[in-house]
């Protein structure tokens, strides 16, 4: 089986794909890349599964089901376990299968687990690594199921019932040409659970010692029991965490009623299911002709019982008007108020439809094979390594979506997963089994007192989510703002912010007009909102500095001083009150201030996060300062001081 041509071939016979270096073969980090080969896999496999099919001397050697059963691999999450020196690397490779080199490679059409590593073979696209097909080296390796859940950091540590948990099995690439991919300098655990594919033994065949997280078989059609029995253990089991509660704000909202497949009023106490999807080119959606991810949406509420149903493209109202206003600023309302939300994390419109759903988009059902008798199979990747890279995710729309809802249900090309605020499940995992509870995950949001330390929570989490929101791609400059909206009214309700201004919290924390853009960013304008705000640019927007000093400063005598203080906004015309100071700068070859007209040397000036203070033209500047931080190094020393300001 070649990875190189994705033939069968002689054994003996070199690939001319091989010879001329044009393999698609490495890391899968852009995952997206991955269905096209994982779909091509079974085509080829079929075939050779109907002949008869014993294991190879190799894999015969290697005995995995053994280490299906007893392998005591390294838990990785396991920080007494990951840094035991020698006894780590020892023990981390004693149970790894070592396929030799990428140049050398055989996997036997003939060989049921050969043809598992074919299917699971990590595909991507990276010429560029094939200088050297001799210094990539091949493993398989074994590693604990539960570190290739996307949220699985609070294992705890009970050796016993850690022990009953199911072991999976990836095909990793290692060697010097992986360097600049791959910092490790060994081939670990988390590489596998990172993989594209692995192996998996189905829980039909899990033997008695090890019955936790087992392998489920994923078919071409989503079984919707499977989601149904998700929803009922959230609602029934997950408390406060991922309650839904009806806001009565919504009763000036649109649904969609399902059995009817007419727009109406939200009736109260609604329960509705939500869609999250990336819209594309599509205007003017009407009920009667609906494009394929919508209609299957709603086709999918149908068969999970839920009467209504929440798309954008139909009711929320899209020319401007009063209306829309209201509706775009009770975004976070809709989000937490919904039964469950259908997350379509892949196609680049609303017309490509959702996998498992639309019978246009089966999924690839999960490769199997039997090894004396016992059945193992293929499992999809991970959620974390789909979605990093579709569509769905650079979309600024889908960024509080994300972030809002209670209830989610992701749909990719692979398989389904419902990721609540408690917990999460998977098509191929069998959750039924789960002593340490690793398939709940610690990231609910809860309402934030109202204390003093309130501010510091909300700067941390206000400066991440917007750095986040301000990297995705926007395909009207117009929806800057409208479309953080829902994340600003969150913001209001959970750390008690009395507003924000164009997108800034300047009322409570006016020193939030530091925010600047990132170096590998060029900022491109956006006319209808004022420059001093976020929204008036394209562009990754971050903090360099903390607002406010930290209880776990390590600075001496760290203070902040010469804050801006919010006055009025009229318009786009901000009134504050503050410092500002006239410097003449001269960048020879580095940017120092001066006191104009005379030789005081004041200090270096640095713009943005530039990796040098050389990027300011010589001349006079007059500037505004947002906020000056005093502090020493030691008790005993000089005064430091880091002036920030915004270039009038």
């Amino acid at each position: 089986l070649c990875v190189f041509c994705r033939k069968q071939e002689f054994f003996d016979q070199q690939c001319s794909l091989a010879e001329k270096r044009a393999a698609i073969i490495a890391r899968p980090v852009k995952s997206t890349k991955l269905a096209p080969s994982f779909r091509h896999a079974p085509l080829l496999l079929q075939p050779a599964k109907s002949r008869e099919s014993e294991l190879c001397p190799r894999c015969s050697d290697y005995n995995i089901l053994s280490k299906f059963e007893a392998a005591d691999t390294l838990d990785e999450l396991d920080r007494d376990e990951f840094l035991g020196g020698h006894k780590t690397s020892k023990r981390r490779d004693m149970h790894n299968l070592n396929l030799g080199s990428l140049e050398s490679l055989q996997l036997f059409s003939s060989c049921p687990l050969c043809r598992l590593m074919y299917n699971s073979f990590p595909f991507s696209e990276f010429p560029e690594l094939m200088d050297d097909l001799s210094n990539i080296s091949i493993s398989l390796i074994p590693f604990r199921t539960y570190e290739r859940l996307d949220e699985s950091w609070n294992v705890p540590k009970d050796d016993t019932l850690k022990a009953s948990y199911a072991i999976s099995f990836a095909v990793v690439l290692s060697g010097s040409s992986f360097k600049r991919l791959n910092s490790s300098r060994f081939v670990s655990a988390s590489e596998g659970a990172n993989a594209s594919s692995v192996i998996a033994l189905d829980q039909s065949s899990a033997f008695s010692n090890r019955t936790s997280l087992t392998g489920g078989k994923i078919r071409e059609q989503l079984d919707a029991s499977f989601v149904k029995g998700w929803i009922e253990r959230c609602q029934t089991s997950h408390g406060s965490n991922c309650e839904v509660s009806f806001s009565d704000d919504l009763l000036q909202e649109r649904v969609i009623h399902v059995p009817s497949m007419q727009i109406v009023p939200c009736p109260k106490n609604c329960r509705y299911a939500a869609l999250s999807y990336v819209w594309g080119a599509y205007k003017n959606v009407r009920i009667q002709n609906l494009p394929r991810t919508l209609k299957n949406s709603i086709e999918l509420a149908s068969i999970l019982e839920i009467e209504y149903m929440w798309i954008d493209a139909l009711c929320v109202d899209q020319a401007p008007a009063p209306l829309k206003t209201i509706q775009l600023q009770m975004m976070d309302k809709i989000y937490q108020s919904a039964w469950v939300a259908f997350i379509v994390v892949t196609g680049e419109d609303s017309n490509s439809g959702l996998p498992g759903v639309d019978l246009r988009r089966s999924r690839a059902p999960s490769h199997e094979e039997y090894i004396q008798g016992r059945k193992i199979i293929s499992s999809p990747p991970k959620l974390s390594l789909y979605v990093q890279d579709c569509p769905w995710s650079k979309r600024a729309w889908t960024f509080q979506e994300g972030i809002l809802w209670k209830r989610r249900l992701f749909l990719t090309p692979y398989d389904a997963i419902y990721w609540c605020n408690s917990a999460q499940y998977f098509e191929a995992i069998d959750e039924t089994n789960d002593p340490l509870h690793c398939l709940g995950t610690p990231g609910a949001r809860a309402d934030i007192p109202n204390e003093p330390s309130r501010f510091s929570t909300a700067e941390r989490v206000f400066c991440d989510e917007l750095a986040a929101y301000t990297s995705r791609e926007m395909l009207f400059d117009a929806d800057s703002l409208n479309a953080f909206l829902g994340m600003l009214a969150f913001y209001k309700r959970h750390f008690k912010f009395r507003d924000f201004v164009w997108g800034l919290p300047l009322l409570d924390l006016p020193q939030s007009l530091r925010w600047f853009h990132d170096k590998t960013v060029t900022p491109r304008r956006r006319d209808k909102f004022p420059s001093w705000s976020w929204a008036g640019w394209e562009g990754r927007v971050r903090y360099s500095e903390d607002w406010e000093i930290k209880p776990n400063d390590r600075r001496n005598s760290a203070a902040f001083d010469m804050s801006v203080l919010f006055q009025k906004v009229d318009g786009q015309l901000l009134t504050i009150q503050g410092f500002t100071v006239r410097l003449k700068i001269r960048t020879d070859p580095f940017s120092d201030a001066y006191v104009p007209n005379t030789d005081i040397l004041l200090g270096s000036v640095r713009k943005r996060n530039m990796l040098h203070s050389n990027t300011i033209p010589t001349g006079e500047y007059d500037l505004l300062v947002i906020q000056r931080l005093r502090y020493r190094r030691t008790p005993n020393s000089p005064e430091k001081q880091e002036i920030f300001m915004l270039l009038l």
